[in-house]
């Protein structure tokens, strides 16, 4: 019994060594596909232009005209006189 309780400790140490592995390698390949992404949405905005609706259909989002605000005439207040008081 004491044996096939060191056998499980090996085998969870091994285990675990080969999860830290894969969560390296893992790591590795998200980083490569997001620098991957990034060099063909920059082609594609070369190609098509930064603000083209063309590149939505890659999921990359155009780049739009920032909308500018309406400025709003300031509301003219009557000044307070002695002669306007009650």
């Amino acid at each position: 019994m004491l044996q096939q309780a060191r056998d499980l400790g090996y085998k969870q140490d091994l285990l675990r060594a080969q999860a830290q592995d894969n969560n390296a390698v893992l790591k590795d390949l998200v980083r490569r596909g997001d620098k991957a992404r990034g060099r063909l949405g920059a082609g594609l905005q070369f190609n098509y232009g930064f603000t083209s609706e063309m590149l939505l259909q890659y999921g990359f989002r155009p780049r739009r005209p920032p909308v500018k605000k309406k400025k709003e005439a300031p509301a003219t207040e009557v000044p307070k006189t002695a002669a306007n008081a009650p």
